[in-house]
């Protein structure tokens, strides 16, 4: 690859050297000078192409960023002035008298890129040496690969006499493909000081420029690298300079081609400036000058003229080569100006000197890009070719072509041992595996450096072709740049062809020799204005395939006989040790049975590819494999013999067969045994869908051992390589038969299920032994039938009936859990802790009679519960022993009392506390009572006074009972709590506090004849703990746990059914 390339940008344009004008002014009216009066005289010095270049000005939907341009930010200033930025010299040069505007502006532009890097050591270029070597065009007499002898324009349109007339081809003009076209020949550019413009075009010094010396025309400072015709408009054709400013901020300057005809003279921000707007229309150009900046926001006004005034503000800021004036040759054109056209960028190769240089330019096309042709469709792509005669032992380094259209895709291929006919320019041998593709964002010309492995080594002598196909998928110009012999727009190009040298393949199937096309092709007339040739193309169409597209609006214009293809080889002497050595490929043949199909992996271009039978030519050492491929669905591979030799590498499916090509041709016959299994699959699928269906389920066993058993044969079958028809049809065969069997059905033992799980749903312990033992008995047997699921129905129906009666004949046993636990909690009681009277006597005989109960086998249901009834009943009359300290302390203190209230209690203290039966509730109440008595004697007696109760009769013993082994609760003298509804009557109705850890019991009576049974429930799970302890008549007793912590209070719930939860009382935590 080039190191040191260097981006140049231009616009090589052409110059009006012409009509004179009145300015229009838009600030302040004057007048301004004619244009031409520097030159002294008027005339045309611009060439317009052949072709209509109007879709170049619309960017390609996603262009990509320009190549090697450098960087610039997205954020684009509203203005830029490369002047004033220092990117480009100051100097405004002067064309004098002649036409070469267009040489000043190609040659200006590069130097201005030069002047970026090199500041003032800069070069300057000389135009002379490329206006006038254009139209003095030969081959390089020093490079023997120059094909391109007899291609050059010439400085006349219709009277070849008119080149001997003096300074002709300084006068005409010329364009971007002219200039292009000179360069990438190998002419030029040189520097200034090689050949020095005339101070004055009409002096006697300017006479040693009629006829320049030869010996300098392929001197050259730079190669010609690339050129891009970039878009000021976007794929919409709305305004879009994007392109064009990021090529002047990265550096130097471009230019324009375009309509020089309506200029004002105004003011602007106070300085006098000069503007030029033609109208919105795209038409011929006449001039061409340098773009070096832009102004977003100069008024559209500034730029009315008689052909209208712009729809937007903007313009670019130009630079003319007409020498320094009032507006330092500078002046503003609009945007909107619709002659614009040819907006080139250059890239310049700075290494031609050096030792990367290229020593040979094989070429065909002096006159370069002059006509685009293509197929019937312009998208279609079309390959092209030129054949070259190496001069020497060399290696191809690098290849050029032009791209027409944006996005332009292209793919290359070397070719050697070319056809001795010389009839196409596809060889035996090419050079690479897979062509080289690639994708330009912008038409122009481009370079295509090869890898240093995709280098191709050529022998002294020997013929090779470069082949590319381009495709334009915007279908907006033909593909493939030709030259063409004609008339164009005041100059004649001339394009020598010889037979053999460019081919295009418009078709994809023949290969034509553009010698022989001639003028055999199909125009297509883009604009017509009043040009009789372009109208008489249209009534023309040509048979050989190749068409064109002519611009068709200049008058007198003529189209003759195509030239070559624009397609470039760059050599250097010398083999390169590891570059491409092309060569030719030996003849693989290769026979198979039909039965299969094959396809070919590697290198190999086929010659023949038909069903049975291939031949594809190989070149030496290349390995290819063939694989294949049963041809038909259901079809497998059961044996392979390769030229007669069997195989056992093979898959059911495939077979791949790697061959690595010697120095002869070689000969495979693959023999194939295919056999069908088409069948057995089908039926292998069937019967295992039906493994699982209720038919298979419901099939005797002996029935579906049969189908698995020939369903694991088939499958066998099915998977093996080796097996041949006859076992595979066997295979499906049996299969088939063994699914007839499916009519011997099974019982249906629906039934007999559900009456198995009804058993393993019943609890044991619910149940009486015998009975039970009964059951399992008769279910084992019927289980034993379901598991087999081989039995008739009607035996089927003999269980069932069995297993129904056993069910019928269960007894229920007795619920013992609640009078467990009432012996469980009665254990806990201690004799020491209770009163010992009657009532201890009785739960102690009860409590015994409970353990003889619960421990007979099958107790009745009848006796367990009357036994839970006694129990409860006996659990709840027992008292634990009082503490009576407080009561002998009270007697103690009121010794002296001469209270009459004092010592009549005191009285009664005396008798609780000699009485062994009394109660701890007649304890504490006597306490109460005698403690407020204290407290009130000797007080004055009133209405209001204290009759020794506090609250409501909390010395009544109804308001609450605390039964054995509970615990103590203390009785409050709070207020009663709302009265429970009358269904529900509780013996406790008064909120009273429960020591945290014990227990205490409410009887609730259901009244009013109610048959239901109450609900008992606390309002805070966590501070009191329910359980249901006993029913005797219509009284239920519920114990509750104090679990809470001490001072948290809940309240307790009755609930009837259908009748709202009633609030009997509230417990706090003591």
């Amino acid at each position: 690859m080039k190191s040191a390339n260097k981006v140049l940008s231009v616009l090589l344009a052409c110059s009006m050297l012409g009509a004179s004008f009145a300015g229009t002014t838009a600030a302040a009216a004057s007048k301004g000078p004619e244009e031409g009066a520097v030159m002294g005289k008027t005339m045309s010095s611009y060439v317009s192409p052949n072709m209509d270049l109007s879709y170049m000005q619309n960017a390609a939907p996603s262009a990509r960023t320009m190549l090697r341009a450098r960087a610039a930010t997205d954020e684009l200033p509203a203005a830029y002035n490369a002047v004033e930025k220092g990117t480009v010299t100051t100097e405004v040069r002067n064309q004098g008298g002649w036409g070469t505007c267009w040489a000043f502006s190609g040659t200006g532009a590069m130097a201005s890129n030069l002047f970026d890097e090199m500041g003032e050591d800069a070069p300057v270029f000389s135009p002379i040496h490329l206006a006038y070597f254009a139209y003095h065009g030969r081959a390089n007499p020093d490079d023997p690969a120059d094909g391109t002898d007899g291609d050059s324009y010439r400085p006349f349109e219709y009277n070849e006499s008119d080149v001997d007339v003096k300074f002709q081809e300084y006068r005409l003009g010329g364009n971007t493909f002219i200039a292009t076209s000179t360069l990438a020949r190998g002419v030029g550019p040189v520097l200034e000081e090689t050949l020095p413009y005339p101070e004055s075009t009409g002096s006697a010094e300017a006479d040693k420029y009629e006829d320049l010396d030869p010996s300098i025309q392929f001197d050259q400072e730079y190669r010609l690298e690339e050129t891009n015709y970039l878009p000021t408009r976007d794929a919409d054709g709305n305004l879009d300079g994007t392109a064009v400013k990021k090529a002047l901020l990265a550096g130097g300057s471009l230019g324009i081609s375009y309509n020089s005809r309506a200029y004002n003279y105004v003011d602007y921000n106070g300085t006098p400036v000069k503007t030029q707007f033609g109208g919105p229309n795209f038409g011929d150009c006449n001039h061409a000058v340098q773009i070096v900046g832009w102004d977003d926001n100069i008024p559209k006004e500034l730029f009315s003229s008689g052909y209208g005034t712009p729809e937007h503000d903007g313009a670019w800021l130009i630079r003319n080569s007409w020498g320094r004036d009032q507006y330092d040759g500078l002046f503003y054109m609009s945007y909107d100006e619709g002659s614009i056209t040819e907006v080139m960028q250059y890239v310049l190769d700075t290494t031609p000197d050096s030792a990367e240089a290229y020593d040979h330019l094989y070429q065909y096309d002096g006159t370069g890009w002059s006509m685009s042709v293509g197929g019937e469709e312009m998208n279609a792509p079309v390959s092209m070719a030129n054949v070259f005669t190496a001069t020497s032992d060399e290696t191809l380094k690098a290849v050029s072509f032009y791209t027409t259209d944006a996005n332009a895709q292209y793919s290359i291929q070397v070719y050697t041992q070319l056809p001795e006919d010389g009839g196409s320019p596809i060889g035996e041998a090419k050079a690479y595996k897979e062509p080289i593709t690639g994708t330009e964002a912008y038409p122009g010309y481009h370079t295509i450096y090869l890898d240093e492995d995709q280098w191709v080594n050529l022998a002294e002598g020997e013929k090779y072709s470069i082949v590319v196909t381009m495709e334009n998928p915007l279908g907006r110009a033909f593909p493939v740049a030709t030259e063409m012999n004609g008339n164009f727009d005041n100059v004649r190009c001339v394009a020598n062809i010889e037979e053999g040298e460019s081919f295009v393949n418009v078709n994809g199937e023949d290969w034509l020799d553009l010698e022989e096309v001639g003028t055999n092709y199909t125009a297509h007339v883009k604009r017509v204005a009043g040009s009789s040739s372009a109208e008489d193309l249209q009534d023309k169409p040509g048979t050989s395939g190749v068409n064109i597209q002519v611009a068709g609006d200049f008058d007198g214009d003529m189209w003759g006989a195509l030239g070559n293809v624009c397609l470039k080889a760059f050599t250097t002497e010398g083999n390169e040790e590891g570059a491409i050595t092309p060569a030719a490929g030996k003849t693989l043949s290769v026979v198979y049975t039909p039965a299969v199909t094959m396809e070919v992996d590697g290198y190999a271009e086929a010659i023949l590819d038909a069903t049975g039978a291939y031949m594809g030519s190989v070149v030496p050492g290349e390995e290819i494999t063939l694989s294949f491929a049963p041809a038909y669905d259901g079809r497998e591979i059961a044996g392979v013999s390769v030229n007669g030799e069997a195989q056992d590498d093979y898959e059911k499916d495939l077979y791949t067969y790697a061959v690595t090509m010697g120095d002869e041709d070689q000969m495979l016959d693959f023999d194939f045994t295919i056999v069908n299994k088409l069948t057995l699959n089908a039926t292998l699928e069937i019967a295992k869908e039906l493994q699982g269906s209720d038919e298979y389920n419901a099939a005797l066993s002996d029935v579906r051992e049969a189908i698995d058993a020939a369903i694991a044969n088939a499958e066998e079958v099915a998977e093996s390589a080796t097996a041949d028809q006859a076992t595979i049809d066997n295979a499906w065969s049996e299969l088939l038969n063994a699914i007839q069997y499916l009519q011997f059905k099974n019982g249906d033992m629906t039934f007999l299920k559900l009456l198995l799980d009804t058993c393993d749903s019943l609890d044991q312990a619910s149940y009486t032994s015998a009975s039970w033992e009964a059951l399992m008995a008769v279910k084992e047997e019927a289980q034993a039938m379901y598991d087999a699921q081989d039995s008739l129905q009607e035996d089927i129906d003999a269980m069932a009936d069995e297993l129904v009666n056993a069910l019928n004949n269960l007894e229920l046993g007795a619920d013992l859990g609640s009078l467990l636990h009432l012996i469980e909690v009665a254990d806990t009681y201690e004799a020491s802790e209770y009163i010992q009277n009657d009532a201890w006597d009785t739960f102690v005989d009860v409590l015994a009679e409970a353990k003889e109960l619960v421990a007979q086998e099958d107790p009745s249901q009848a006796d367990v519960e009357t036994m839970t009834s006694r129990l409860s009943v006996a659990m709840a009359e027992i008292r634990l022993i009082p503490d009576k300290s407080k009561l002998e302390d009270l007697i103690a203190e009121t010794a002296d009392s001469t209270d009459a209230t004092v010592k009549a209690l005191r009285t009664q203290a005396i008798a609780l506390l000699a009485n062994d039966l009394a109660t701890q509730e007649e304890v504490d109440a006597l306490v109460e009572e005698l403690e407020v008595a204290i407290e009130n004697a000797g007080k004055p007696s009133g209405g209001n006074s204290s009759s020794g109760n506090k609250g409501s009769s909390s010395s009544n013993t109804s308001a609450g009972n605390v039964y054995a082994g509970e615990g103590t609760a203390v009785v409050t003298s709070s207020a009663s709590v709302v009265t429970a509804a009358k269904s529900v009557v509780s013996d406790t109705t008064v909120n009273f506090t429960l020591k945290r850890g014990s227990a205490y019991c409410f009887k609730m009576t259901v009244v009013n004849g109610s048959t239901a049974t109450p609900s008992f429930t606390v309002g805070n799970g966590s501070v009191l703990k329910t359980q249901y302890v006993a029913k005797v008549g219509n009284d239920y007793y519920f114990r509750v746990y104090a679990i809470g912590t001490p001072g948290q209070s809940t309240g307790v719930y009755t609930q009837m059914p259908g009748e709202a939860p009633v609030l009997q009382c509230a417990v706090t935590i003591g």
